[in-house]
């Protein structure tokens, strides 16, 4: 099976329950967050939270969003992963502005042997400007994430703005990120009791090539999962595709009365590690 990552429920270490609210409602992935979630005075308080939630048995991947590694805290929440013992899939890095907040990581992680994924979140203009230089990085970096309220506030518009300035933005990071093999997660929906307000924001990020999105409501992953994954006749299709450029000859067939090669062999590949299977599956 392929790991997908469609949706992410963030909660604060204070919320005991969110191991069991992510269960519930499906989310692929347990979110932590001791950055924005936490105030100043009670980090260290956070911190101690964190590690007995992270000693809980689950199959939930765990993701960790730690302070800015140019901060006093930062480096704090780096060291609770060498002084403990509990697993953290996913690290998400705030605020990133250089390659070297990547390589710095990278390198933290593996003198821990931690084998952990890490995932910038790109939320200033500065960042934006590196994102080549960070996406270049390789290493652990498997992804991208937007950051939409501070580089709106930065900006200076309304983070529900749907308007062509945070749209570019948002372009720039899907592209940096597919260009380079890495998944682009978009920015919550802030407006929480606004379904229609969500679906909205899910039309853009799949249009843009967006592969997840972070969550702040348990109502609001059913509706992400749903989005980013292919429906069962996509799926058939998929399968179907792949299925018969392998068996060609040449590497083109017919399906369903089209002409197919190898970019829509490409294409239904990505389809299906969509709905977290592989290839093999496929050709089974």
């Amino acid at each position: 099976m392929n790991t997908v990552y469609r949706s992410w429920l963030c909660s604060s270490p204070f919320r005991g329950n969110l191991l069991q609210r992510t269960i519930q409602c499906d989310a692929d992935i347990c979110l932590f967050d001791l950055e924005d979630s936490v105030p100043q005075h009670l980090k260290p308080t956070a911190r101690e939270e964190l590690v007995k939630q992270m000693g809980l048995s689950h199959e939930k991947k765990y993701a960790l969003r730690i302070n800015a590694l140019s901060t006093r805290n930062g480096l704090h929440d780096i060291m609770l992963l060498a002084e403990n013992d509990f697993d953290v899939d996913i690290i998400q890095l705030p605020k990133v502005e250089s390659a070297g907040e990547i390589r710095m990581a990278c390198h933290l992680l593996n003198e821990m042997g931690r084998k952990a994924e890490i995932f910038a979140i790109i939320e200033t203009l500065a960042g934006l400007k590196a994102i080549d230089e960070i996406c270049a990085v390789g290493g652990q970096l498997r992804g991208l994430i937007l950051g939409s309220a501070d580089i709106s506030s930065e900006i200076g518009i309304h983070v529900n703005n749907k308007g062509r300035m945070l749209g570019q933005i948002k372009y720039q990071i899907a592209v940096a990120a597919l260009r380079n093999g890495l998944h682009a997660i978009d920015s919550p929906c802030f407006a929480i009791e606004d379904a229609a307000s969500l679906q909205e924001e899910l039309e853009i990020a799949l249009d843009l090539g967006f592969t997840g999105k972070i969550a702040i409501h348990p109502s609001q992953v059913a509706s992400i999962n749903h989005a980013f994954s292919p429906s069962e006749a996509e799926l058939r299709e998929a399968i179907a595709v792949v299925r018969s450029v392998d068996d060609s000859t040449h590497g083109i067939a017919a399906v369903q009365g089209q002409m197919i090669g190898p970019p829509f062999a490409k294409y239904a590949q990505k389809v299906i590690q969509k709905a977290g299977l592989t290839t093999e599956h496929a050709r089974q």
